[in-house]
């Protein structure tokens, strides 16, 4: 710390080590990525680590110590009260464990009611003299709420999910709350992407070398209580992108096209009879200046999807789009109407329209096309259709096969991109560009009605499937967390 000058307190009691030894005292015994976070004497520290790393706990144990010097300021600030408190509730389980290690607790006052915004703790540290500059406090903020954020003049920010925070609040409300006592900023997250603030505010300046910053990068498989199967099955069954940044701890840059394992000589084939006996599925999605788009799936006995027909027109009528699709949903070769499982549909469409009274679902249906309303979760569908493009290793074959008569359909999977950056610089992490996107919208509400794909390698053999749910269940009852045995619980204690 750079306010509070001196030998931090414990170092008398302990030596050279005491930060670590006053840890291990606690019964926190930190991995080597969070030993080398502890170590780092950097004024700005970005822990950049995959899911269930231990980012919360390592920081938890760093405001604790810094708590412990007299007269300090902290704040651990996230986008929701909710997040600020992950830190705040490892630093408070912490010092109600002291005392059962043998340390003293001066704690004067400890408010912990995460819903009411209402957190803070503050320990007097003045030894009986009731001096005001020796009382230490940490509170627990949002930055939904800026307003709240002025004033106050730090030793210590915490930045929880700070991948998550806009560059306008850090820039306006929370930058200069380490000004004037020169206090120093940890930011314990997963990365979310190379186009939010933290990629050049923390990470390329500690790239670069600048001994004011300090960034460690750590995959999931850094904690070493995390199950090994765990990481992976994720491995597999997530593609690549999603993988490097939730679990690889990287920043990832979600530039350029979406699909980018959609390859023509994998998913392109040709058209071939399809078996009566295959079950058959349409998508939609409507539109009038742009497309509408009508695709037509079915699937093999191994539950693998085809894209074997589609309907794609500019500026028709209702009415000329229904027609022609009824037209078209016929048995290859006869006039005998195919049978569907159902019909899904731009769930937008469900909105009822000033102009005819009733919605674009209850005209279709009118026309002879019934319908069932799809999901219009964008990130996550985009994830599901990669899911399905990805190729079993065992079989050599995607989820997803597309018939070479689906001209538009395979232009808009190569041309659908992510969003660029806004004019201002803010992120728009995981959205796509409104265009090229109309097949493609209609085959994501087609595979977000289906259940997840499990290719030939994800089946686990009984055995091994009972002994990874109890591994993971020991793991969330608290017995093999990181750093040893679990500190007590709000409710115990």
């Amino acid at each position: 710390m750079r306010t509070v000058r001196g030998v931090h307190p414990l170092e008398a009691k302990l030596g050279k080590n005491a930060k670590l030894a006053f840890f291990r005292s606690l019964g926190y015994e930190p991995s080597p990525g969070q030993l080398q976070f502890h170590e780092a004497k950097n004024r700005f520290r970005l822990l950049c680590a995959g899911s269930r790393f231990g980012k919360s706990m390592a920081a938890g144990y760093e405001i604790l110590w810094y708590l412990l010097f007299p007269g300090a300021h902290i704040w651990t600030c996230g986008p929701k009260y909710d997040q600020a408190s992950k830190e705040f509730k490892y630093t408070v389980d912490a010092l109600r464990m002291m005392p059962h290690k043998g340390w003293q607790m001066p704690i004067k006052r400890l408010m912990e009611n995460v819903q009411a915004g209402q957190m803070s703790v503050e320990l007097d540290m003045s030894e009986g003299t009731g001096d005001p500059r020796m009382v230490s406090w940490l509170i627990g903020k949002s930055w939904h709420e800026p307003d709240t954020l002025l004033g106050e003049e730090l030793d210590l920010l915490v930045l929880s999910e700070g991948s998550l925070c806009p560059l306008g609040v850090w820039n306006r409300y929370l930058r200069a709350r380490v000004g004037s006592r020169f206090g120093d900023v940890i930011v314990p997250t997963t990365p979310h992407g190379m186009d939010d603030f933290l990629y050049p505010t923390f990470f390329e300046p500690a790239m670069r070398g600048d001994s004011d910053y300090w960034c460690g990068q750590y995959g999931t498989w850094d904690n070493p209580h995390h199950p090994p199967e765990d990481i992976a099955h994720a491995r597999r069954t997530m593609n690549e992108l999603e993988f490097q940044e939730q679990y690889a701890g990287q920043f990832v840059s979600f530039t350029g096209r979406v699909y980018r394992e959609f390859r023509r000589e994998i998913h392109v084939i040709q058209p071939f009879e399809i078996p009566r006996e295959w079950p058959r599925w349409r998508a939609m999605d409507y539109g009038y200046e742009d497309p509408f788009a009508c695709l037509w799936f079915t699937a093999d006995a191994e539950g693998r999807l085809y894209l074997y027909r589609e309907h794609y027109k500019r500026r028709q009528m209702l009415s000329e789009n229904a027609s022609q699709i009824i037209e078209s949903s016929v048995y290859q070769g006869t006039k005998e109407p195919e049978r569907y499982e159902y019909t899904v549909l731009d769930p937008a469409s469900r909105q009822m329209r000033m102009e005819t009274g009733m919605s674009i679902a209850t005209h279709l249906s009118e026309l002879g096309l019934p319908s069932i309303m799809g999901v219009n979760d964008i990130e996550a569908g985009v994830f599901r259709v990669m899911e399905w493009l990805k190729v079993d290793s065992v079989s050599g074959k995607p989820g997803l096969h597309l018939f070479a008569n689906c001209v538009n359909t395979i232009a808009e999977f190569e041309k659908y991109s992510w969003a660029e950056p806004k004019k201002d610089g803010t992120s728009q992490h995981m959205k796509t560009q409104d265009k090229n996107n109309h097949s493609c919208d209609a085959a994501r509400y087609m595979i977000m009605t289906r259940p997840r794909r499990y290719v030939a390698e994800d089946k686990i053999p009984p055995r091994s499937f009972r002994a990874l749910r109890e591994r993971i269940k020991e793991h969330e009852r608290g017995k093999n967390v990181l750093g040893g045995s679990p500190p007590p619980s709000v409710i115990g204690w």
